[in-house]
């Protein structure tokens, strides 16, 4: 995992509220770098690992692949987070609803709220924040897309530590 956590650290841009274009050039050259960061940890490839991986610079297929057979949980979070950066707000909400664990919600929200002293109501408001957001917001919601990745992070590493 270090070769990972050296990788997110040397990243130098915010998360992304929506998904690169497919062809991106420097998300082609971002994906390149994971996958020679994950080549390197020995991680096995797939699942929320490399979800979230993927979600934090902004590429939909390969973040969409890892979770597309959710049925609840984080996995579904996850998902609902695909659909929220692709801008298929519907579907994230559709996601979030999947999700039926309020203690992973409240995790979430907490995290959030302890690190950005925000006041996060929930993965289903903050999809309207983003369905509506003007420029003036966006570097908020960036901010609370940043800390809802890192506690996602986290819970993931606490189910699968390495």
């Amino acid at each position: 995992m270090n070769a990972i956590q050296a990788w997110l650290d040397a990243l130098t841009e915010p998360i992304p509220l929506n998904f690169r274009p497919e062809h991106d050039p420097h998300g082609v050259e971002l994906a390149k770098s994971l996958r020679e960061a994950l080549e390197e940890s020995g991680a096995s490839l797939g699942g929320l690992l490399e979800a979230l991986l993927y979600l934090r610079i902004g590429l939909m297929e390969p973040a969409h692949g890892n979770v597309q057979d959710a049925k609840r949980g984080i996995d579904a979070y996850i998902h609902g987070v695909v659909h929220r950066m692709e801008g298929d707000y519907w579907n994230a909400k559709y996601w979030f609803d999947r999700v039926a664990d309020p203690r992973l919600i409240d995790r979430i929200g907490s995290h959030i709220r302890q690190s950005l002293s925000g006041n996060w109501t929930g993965p289903e408001d903050f999809v309207d924040a983003c369905k509506t957001s003007s420029v003036a917001k966006r570097e908020e919601l960036i901010r609370l897309a940043t800390e809802e990745w890192e506690a996602l992070w986290q819970i993931v590493h606490e189910k699968n530590p390495r």
